[in-house]
């Protein structure tokens, strides 16, 4: 009895370590309020959602859509978070090539670290048709953003390599918000409302989790060394799990400072060649305003000397005796 009531409890840590215990949807509700972004182009209309996923020091991370901030979207973009309704202005942006999903970053005035925690990342490969799902984003209503973000429940209908389908309400505005599964975990990114020819919306798609996990780094080396590890050891035997814990958490934490460090000169890096791409777009606005300011003066200087001309050509003549 002692070695089965073990066992449970061995299998329950595993199980709580995985993140597999479902939650009730106001505790989904509440954990993504908590994480969830408004996105807006300063004085100009339209609007989309986000979500934080994590952060690394004082930088905060905001994945969503990436037609929400792609184009004419990428200019004068504020986030907005909902859970203290703080406008963060101007965050670096990094759009997939290949995904309808970018990456958001800002560091909040006045914060030694990112006060937002992030939502947990779930595993979009182990999505099954019918499985629940739940979104959380704001709807746009007359051409103005919802005050409070809809959440809305649904469930699965279809799975893709690079997306996943889902019966549940949405609306215009909601792009980019986190599509959840019943542990609370993120499993998506919502993208798109496809409509038929008599205008009735088919079925709302978003892009599976574990394509943004390949095109960003969004958990950190440490992190996702636990996540497999753990996903391996609940796979071994119950007597083994003890031995092959503590022996495995061991080689995790030495590796962790070296680890750490490759993802510091990474981030630095990132925002060295973002910040190299800002500078060269300055100077070549500069370049720009000079060429243009160098015209103007032309035009003025051309236009001076017709004046000159014409004024000459009206001076009475005089003759001499």
């Amino acid at each position: 009895m002692m070695q089965v009531d073990l066992k449970r409890l061995l299998w329950g840590c595993v199980a709580f370590a995985l993140g597999s215990c479902s939650l009730s949807s106001s505790a989904i509700n509440d954990r993504a309020s908590a994480n969830l972004v408004l996105i807006n182009y300063g004085d100009r209309g339209g609007h989309g959602t986000g979500f934080v996923v994590r952060h690394s020091g004082q930088e905060c991370w905001v994945l969503t859509a990436a037609h929400v901030v792609r184009g004419e979207n990428s200019e004068n973009l504020n986030v907005t978070t909902q859970v203290d309704q703080v406008l963060h202005q101007n965050p670096v942006v990094k759009v997939s090539d290949a995904y309808d999903i970018a990456l958001l970053r800002f560091i909040p005035e006045n914060a030694n670290t990112c006060p937002y925690a992030g939502l947990p990342l779930g595993n979009s490969d182990r999505v099954e048709v019918g499985a629940a799902v739940f979104l959380q984003g704001y709807p746009q209503r007359s051409g103005q953003a919802a005050e409070e973000p809809q959440f809305e429940p649904g469930t699965v209908s279809g799975i893709e390599t690079a997306g996943i389908s889902y019966a549940l309400t949405s609306a215009y505005g909601m792009s980019g918000g986190p599509v959840m599964n019943a542990q609370g975990q993120v499993i998506g990114i919502h993208s798109h409302v496809d409509v038929t020819d008599a205008g009735e919306e088919h079925f709302k798609g978003g892009i599976p989790l574990n394509l943004a996990k390949t095109e960003f780094v969004l958990e950190s080396p440490n992190e996702f060394a636990v996540q497999k590890f753990l996903e391996f050891a609940a796979q071994l035997p119950w007597n083994a799990i003890l031995i092959v814990l503590g022996g495995g958490f061991l080689v995790i934490r030495l590796g962790q400072a070296f680890s750490q460090a490759i993802e510091q000169r990474q981030r630095q890096q990132e925002l060295e060649a973002e910040r190299q791409r800002q500078n060269e777009r300055q100077r070549q606005l500069q370049r720009q305003k000079d060429q243009e300011e160098k015209q103007r003066q032309k035009e003025l200087e051309a236009k001076k000397q017709r004046e000159l001309e014409r004024k000459a050509l009206d001076l009475p003549l005089s003759w001499s005796a």
